[in-house]
């Protein structure tokens, strides 16, 4: 008498792999809610859902990747005062716990160019309460008869003798806006002193992140992208391919992910 006993018991999973087995390819196989244990349980099918028309055209109709950026970054060995673009960008650092005066202070290298502007720079820090705080930016226009069009002024926080990373990510974060803002070709750098190859890279890549365009999937008059050609790290010590190439391959991964 064990043997009918066992047979019984295995049934329904005999049952279950043969219905399993012979499903048609798009029904899923559910059992009922009124299926007893022990006993040859009843299957309903239902057809699977199919995407929607509106779904599939709009996978059909807009490409998978996005334009490749089509801009060069160098370093350029020249100072800020001898290049010539059309925006110009110089870190300003917050202000000492205890000076007097709370405004932003401009690196030597920005001190020099700011000679060169006829004290421009100076006069923008005052007029417009530039602090220096990393992360902020206020970018002005400049009139006729100077070597560039614009100039931003980002804040890289406390001068410090080594610029952290997370602060040269503000600090390319900051300036991939302002030239998407500006729509301008070349941009100038001022490389805050103390930037180390790690910065460097974290600079360059956050320029690039800053920088991606994509209008797939939005209508209408589709916006351009960023005009801008090229980018000039100005006031560096020494030429450092290697993040700079780094930042690119990292920068190019994460458009082909997005």
């Amino acid at each position: 008498h064990i043997l009918p006993m066992a047979k019984r018991l295995l049934a329904p999973i005999t049952f279950a792999r043969v219905a399993f087995a012979f499903a048609p390819a798009g029904l899923m196989l559910r059992p009922s809610t009124n299926a007893v244990l022990l006993k040859k349980p009843s299957f309903s099918f239902r057809a699977l859902p199919q995407p929607s028309r509106m779904r599939m055209s709009t996978l059909n109709s807009h490409p998978i990747r996005t334009e490749k950026p089509q801009y060069s970054v160098s370093e350029v060995p020249i100072s800020a005062a001898e290049w010539n673009g059309d925006m110009i960008v110089v870190p300003v650092y917050e202000a000492a716990a205890d000076a007097n005066n709370k405004l932003a202070v401009l690196s030597d290298e920005g001190a020099k160019l700011d000679s060169t502007l006829d004290g421009i720079l100076s006069e923008i820090i005052s007029s417009q309460e530039v602090k220096g705080k990393a992360g902020s930016s206020t970018t002005t226009r400049l009139g006729k008869g100077f070597k560039v069009s614009r100039v931003a002024l980002v804040g890289v926080g406390k001068k410090s003798a080594d610029l952290s990373v997370l602060n040269a990510i503000k600090f390319g974060s900051c300036v991939a806006a302002a030239a998407k803002a500006e729509k301008v070709k070349r941009v100038g750098v001022v490389l805050p002193p103390g930037v180390g190859e790690d910065a460097l890279a974290g600079l360059a890549e956050a320029v690039q992140r800053g920088l991606y365009h994509d209008t797939r999937f939005k209508s209408g008059d589709k916006e351009a992208p960023p005009p801008l050609q090229a980018l000039d790290l100005l006031a560096s010590p020494h030429p450092r391919p290697a993040a700079i190439e780094r930042a690119r391959v990292v920068g190019e991964s994460v458009r082909l992910a997005r």
